[in-house]
């Protein structure tokens, strides 16, 4: 999951870990409640080469087989202990439970704005996903490429503004087909109350990014392999 090896802001001429600047440089605009715990596990030998993923109606477990005999749980919504009660699908993959570790939110999450000049955010610290679609750590890496290819542009001598809006436009449309992409799986997977309300929190953040893409100019650079280029 790694929510905290990727969270960078680059402020100045070094890059800072957030606990190092200051929090008011932005707002957190955050779309759902849900919490998630991962839970090492002892699994059976049946269940050793096969992922298991299980909605409910207080959420959903995911099973990830780690060896033969041993796996990670992740748990979103209520309790691992309360959401196996109700399994049909994983509780009978395992055979028991470690000790459970700590909750973390499971919500999509986004810095606003995502940058300015004398700072820019990388990584959960821009923005976090929901681990239900499986693409925090391939974003994070996008991300701290974008940002390494539009900071050798500026030391280059291109102006800092048009730069910072196309670091803005993609983070946001990135995180904007996240939220489509939750979207699916919160409208196919179950009608209960809970998932009902995660996905009108999703809904909420997809109109709010919309929203603040559409105040963006439009971009004048791509990214092509690790460098950008102006738009012909």
């Amino acid at each position: 999951m790694c929510r905290d090896v990727h969270q960078w802001l680059w402020r100045g001429p070094r890059f800072h870990s957030p606990l190092e600047v200051s929090p008011e440089i932005g707002i957190q605009q955050s779309f759902g409640s849900r919490l998630a715990s991962i839970i090492s596990v002892q699994i059976k030998e049946t269940a050793s080469e096969t992922c298991w993923v299980e909605s409910l109606d207080g959420g959903w477990l995911f099973l990830l087989p780690t060896c033969e005999c041993t796996g990670s749980l992740i748990a979103v919504g209520d309790s691992a202990t309360e959401l196996l009660e109700h399994s049909r699908l994983v509780n009978p993959q395992i055979e028991s439970l470690s000790a459970a570790g700590g909750r973390f939110a499971a919500y999509p999450r986004i810095l606003d704005p995502l940058c300015a000049p004398g700072w820019l955010a990388c990584g959960s610290a821009v923005m976090s996903f929901d681990p239900i679609c499986g693409e925090g750590a391939g974003q994070a890496v996008r991300e701290a490429i974008l940002a390494s290819a539009l900071l050798e542009h500026w030391l280059n001598g291109h102006l800092l503004e048009g730069l910072l809006n196309h670091y803005s436009s993609r983070l946001l449309a990135g995180f904007l087909r996240h939220l489509v992409t939750c979207r699916r799986f919160y409208v196919s997977a179950h009608s209960s109350e809970w998932w009902q309300a995660e996905l009108t929190a999703i809904e909420s953040g997809i109109e709010w990014t919309r929203r603040r893409l559409s105040e963006l100019p439009k971009s004048q650079y791509r990214l092509v392999d690790f460098a950008l280029e102006p738009v012909p």
